[in-house]
């Protein structure tokens, strides 16, 4: 079980690009590729985490879980319950072998019936399944392996027939959808759906197989990203936690209720996980350890306020960790950032300029769960270039701190990723950080082909220099960057202190609910006086106002 979803994790990233140049449906925001290859590289972690003695279905278990906690996107979310059916069936399985004593024995089920119920969950956990997607191929490969069982065929046999069963599925999928027919291009989800399954095949041959000997099987078209699905919005994740013993909801009620909750708001709506009890697995080695029932959600919306609304609604339920927000119509360059931050306003502005956010809860940064949740996000992505911007109230230390922590007790070996963690006074701080350095930003870089590998835009080598231009940007403006939370009475004599030395290039203002309607207007009149461009964002929550500014190189 390690070697297979180790291999299928850096088949994967090989071909993430690929993947996510095929990315037209649901939404062209191409990023497939690297969702299922996050997903599947955090289910490598859970089983790589589990202890060495434990078995197949423990293994799955763990990986389960870890890939629940670590779903990015739609595809990903998708693929982590369908690895979440595949431990339940492993686990039934185990359950069924090990019963005595009088108990009456479950049915074992074979490999093509725990396909089978693999592909029904992850179907179930998606309000509104759409032909030709991943969850066709899905299907498409249990029915194969179900047929090959039916002629007594060997596990090997029947494995291939999946894959075989999944590749049709894959190469008729714009029989089955306009999206895809349109844009002349296979869903990249079922693509990437056949190269996990193509790593089992290549482990049940040969345990020692490796990413060579995994392969599509056919060659993806180029779209033209302008003719896909170009919904503009916001994608939105998050995992609910609740204690093993919770008992205010009939059992499959909070999945329910989750995903009858998310629907009324938005599109694209997958919800799964559930109960931890759920995975029987008898005598496993960490039978006395106590496991809190989770959930992960995914949606689509286009305004952010209801949802994040909904969210904080569940906080009193229980635990709310990995919320995040990306903008659909981002267009991406080759250094991914990301932000943590509290106020759904800054949330909002960040995500429209292409930054991954994560919304920390309330009172994460004094309790650290801000610095291990943030963390636990960043060392799940595979993106070569990360530039990760933190508030000082979480801090730069302590998330790279976490982050060295939960690497090493994973046991593999990390992706040779460049993390540059920038540490910001306050949340204003980080949005005039991300606008200074965008302004001085001469290659271009976040215009460039980062979305689009056909763009020939920019040359080879000042590609190749993009990442480490950028962060050259941030690390100067950062130098040049000095901010300030304070009551919003004082807004206006802490802005003239700033503004004094004459030399003031930007200035980004935060305001409060209760702060005065013309206060802004205010500010913005001292800045045009002295020369500076001024940026103003009403904040969401009530608290202090937040100052900012970025003086002349």
């Amino acid at each position: 079980m390690r070697a297979w979803l180790s291999l299928a994790a850096a088949a994967l990233l090989r071909d993430r690009e690929m993947l996510n140049s095929a990315n037209v449906f649901p939404v062209a925001d191409s990023d497939t590729g690297t969702n299922m290859s996050v997903t599947l590289r955090a289910a490598a972690q859970g089983a790589g985490a589990t202890p060495g003695e434990a078995g197949a279905a423990e293994l799955l278990a763990g990986a389960s879980r870890w890939a629940l906690n670590g779903a990015r996107g739609n595809s990903g979310v998708i693929l982590s319950e369908w690895i979440r059916g595949i431990a339940l069936a492993a686990g039934q399985n185990l359950a069924s072998a090990g019963s005595g004593g009088g108990a009456k024995p479950r049915q074992s089920l074979s490999l093509g019936q725990a396909l089978a119920s693999a592909a029904e969950g992850a179907r179930n956990a998606v309000v509104d399944p759409a032909p030709g997607s991943i969850l066709t191929a899905m299907q498409a490969a249990a029915d194969a392996a179900l047929d090959a069982e039916a002629k007594s065929l060997s596990e090997h046999e029947v494995i291939a027939a999946a894959v075989a069963g999944a590749r049709v599925a894959a190469g008729n999928s714009p029989l089955e959808s306009a999206v895809l027919a349109k844009s002349g291009v296979l869903d990249s989800g079922a693509c990437g759906f056949v190269l996990v399954l193509a790593a089992l095949e290549a482990i049940l041959a040969n345990v020692a197989a490796n990413v060579a000997q995994v392969s599509l099987g056919f060659e993806l078209f180029q779209p033209d990203i302008g003719e896909g699905n170009t919904e503009e919005g916001f994608e939105v994740i998050f995992n609910l936690a609740r204690p093993a013993g919770a008992l205010d909801y009939q059992a499959g009620g909070v999945v329910k209720l989750l995903r009858e909750q998310l629907a009324s708001l938005g599109n694209s709506v997958v919800v799964i996980g559930g109960s931890a009890t759920e995975i029987d697995i008898p005598d496993c080695v960490n039978q006395d350890k106590v496991i809190p029932s989770i959930w992960h959600a995914h949606v689509h919306v286009a305004e952010l306020g209801p949802v994040l609304k909904l969210i904080d609604n569940w906080r009193a339920q229980g635990e709310i960790t990995g919320e995040q927000v990306r903008f659909l119509g981002a267009i991406h360059g080759p250094v991914e950032i990301w932000a943590a931050v509290a106020d759904p306003a800054v949330a909002r502005e960040l995500a429209e300029f292409g930054v991954t956010v994560q919304i920390l809860g309330p009172d994460e940064g004094e309790k650290g769960r801000g610095a291990a949740d943030f963390a636990a996000s960043l060392q799940n992505e595979v993106s070569p270039d990360i530039l990760a911007l933190v508030p000082r109230e979480v801090g730069a230390a302590a998330v790279q701190s976490e982050l060295d922590g939960q690497r090493a007790a994973i046991g593999l070996e990390p992706l040779p990723e460049q993390i540059l963690l920038v540490e910001c006074e306050n949340e204003a701080a980080i949005v005039a950080l991300l606008l200074a350095s965008v302004a001085e930003d001469d290659i271009d870089a976040w215009d460039s082909s980062g979305a689009n590998p056909a763009d020939d835009s920019v040359l080879a080598e000042e590609t190749a220099a993009l990442p480490e231009a950028q962060k050259s940007l941030f690390k100067a403006a950062r130098t040049r960057t000095t901010a300030v939370s304070a009551p919003w009475e004082q807004l206006q004599t802490k802005l003239n202190e700033f503004l004094a030395p004459a030399d003031a290039q930007l200035v980004v203002a935060m305001l409060p609910p209760d702060a005065p309607e013309d206060l802004s207007d205010n500010l913005a009149a001292a800045c045009e006086a002295a020369g500076a461009e001024f940026f103003g964002l009403p904040l969401h929550n009530a608290g202090t106002a937040e100052l900012a500014v970025v003086r002349r190189a």
